[in-house]
């Protein structure tokens, strides 16, 4: 048999002779406990496991169904309806790709539906009858006004 102390705020069994800190054991929360060497060795194992298994948990699921449950939060509602969440998100590019489009001027623009029908540069600007780096350095343009939407 051998003392042991028992944190009863955490639910810890604790071993004297492994805490480096000894002040610690004069913590009201512990309680003394005796009990054999492999009684204590298989709580001691438990407890392991089950911190183990607590920080997986918490390094693999970081947003928990429990909680949004806690937080008084439906799971089944349209808030965390995970289709509805990528429509939003749609919405939301959608809607900082119509903001940045005002932002180009009509040749910038023409330039970007030339792209979009699968024009590539040196064919724009064969088309246009410029230089290919011209219609790079419009590139150049279009993208930096797109960079602060995006």
């Amino acid at each position: 048999m051998k003392n042991y102390k028992y944190n009863t705020k955490l639910g810890k069994l604790i071993d004297p002779d492994k805490v480096k800190d000894k002040s610690k054991l004069s913590n009201p929360a512990l309680i003394d406990i005796k009990m054999g060497v492999a009684e204590a060795e298989a709580i001691f194992e438990m407890q392991r496991q089950e911190n183990s298994s607590e920080c997986k948990r918490k390094y693999y699921c970081t947003r928990s169904l429990d909680l949004y449950s806690e937080s008084n939060r439906d799971v089944g509602s349209e808030e965390f309806n995970p289709i509805e969440i990528m429509i939003r998100a749609e919405e939301a590019q959608e809607d900082k790709l119509s903001q940045a489009l005002v932002t180009l001027t009509a040749r910038q623009l023409e330039l970007v539906k030339m792209l979009r029908k699968g024009m590539s540069v040196p064919q724009i600007a064969e088309a246009k009858g410029k230089h290919h780096s011209s219609v790079y350095e419009m590139l150049e343009a279009v993208q930096k006004k797109f960079s602060k939407f995006f």
